[in-house]
């Protein structure tokens, strides 16, 4: 497992002006002028240096799936049941405590099932038998909360098991990013198609992040709290045939800060939260890129990747991939 380590964010007001060029927007207005540019062209984004992660509506940010503000109360209701929900959650509903222990019994659930089916799934001492117990939300409260040693959400133990349950849709704190742009532009373009808001007027967009940038900053801050792994493609297939990057926003927890809300900013700006709060300097390069198509380019599109092998097959192989095609077919046709 390749791994960059983290630490704790703080709270802090930057003055976003300042900070205008940490994120370069790029548009095209054609599917062709993309990859001509992004292949042969002059864009200083390069395949070997950057992460791509690609989403349907380009309003939609780099917020992981569980800390989406939308879907908490359905989350805790599908975890916990209407009445626990009612009562113990909606008190308190953004204390990370909260979230965590939300987000805990989901994986714990997910690992349990599938053992209990003798499937293979990675190590987790958390998750061991002898330590159950922990699904009790007053016991996972103590060892995440009380303990005088500080301890990070998710703790490093956890990263390859939420990694698989992810990619079998169940939600964490995990955002997805591929190696390869095509298989970005791939789930962009088919999740632009799928989506309700889909509309002549909007974008998909196309988020491009470099890599070497953390591992530069890791070498010297070792606090820095952004974590990108890649997990054991042997496990999973899904995250090998999707040249899978994981990142993580983590959480610094202890007895003195039980009391701490939940983080749902996101990804861009909580990296310039921490580097203006810490002393820096307003980069003067970007630290993103985000690239934006229209939705009438994204047919086309689709054809040019389908051609390339691009598709739900490869993303998803197996059965599952083949019945996604099937299902997405009515999306191509003009």
């Amino acid at each position: 497992m390749w791994i960059l380590k983290v630490k704790n964010y703080a709270i802090f007001t930057p003055c976003m002006a300042e900070w205008e060029k940490f994120i370069d927007y790029l548009h095209f207005s054609s599917h062709e002028d993309l990859i001509q540019r992004f292949l042969f062209g002059d864009l200083k984004i390069t395949l070997e240096d950057y992460i791509f992660r690609g989403v349907g509506i380009e309003e939609y940010d780099l917020i992981p799936s569980v800390l989406r503000k939308e879907q908490q109360k359905e989350l805790q209701i599908k975890v916990f049941g209407k009445n626990a929900t009612e009562t113990y959650y909606q008190r308190n509903p953004e204390l990370e405590s909260h979230q965590q222990n939300l987000e805990f019994s989901m994986l714990f659930e997910f690992y349990s099932l599938c053992d209990l089916q003798g499937l293979s799934v990675p190590d987790c001492k958390l998750f061991t038998k002898t330590n159950r117990m922990l699904s009790n939300l007053k016991l996972f409260s103590n060892k995440m909360f009380s303990s005088t040693h500080p301890t990070e959400w998710l703790p490093e133990d956890m990263w390859e098991l939420a990694a698989l349950a992810q990619h079998y849709g169940i939600p964490t704190r995990l955002l997805d990013w591929s190696r390869d742009l095509f298989t970005a532009l791939f789930f962009a373009s088919i999740s632009g198609l799928k989506e309700r808001n889909f509309s002549q007027e909007k974008n998909i967009s196309l988020w491009a992040f470099n890599l070497g940038y953390i591992e530069s900053i890791h070498l010297t801050n070792k606090t820095f709290p952004l974590k990108a792994f890649v997990p054991s493609y042997f496990s999973n297939q899904n995250l090998q045939a999707q040249s899978g990057v994981l990142t993580l926003w983590s959480t610094l927890n202890n007895g003195t800060n039980s009391k701490l809300i939940v983080d749902r900013r996101p990804l861009n700006e909580q990296l310039i939260d921490y580097f203006a709060s810490n002393g820096q300097k307003p980069f003067q390069y970007p630290f993103f890129y985000k690239i934006t198509l229209p939705h009438t380019e994204l047919k086309p599109l689709l054809n040019v990747l389908d051609r390339l092998n691009y598709t739900e097959s490869r993303s998803f192989p197996g059965y599952r991939g083949a019945a996604m095609r099937v299902l997405n077919q009515h999306y191509r046709k003009s």
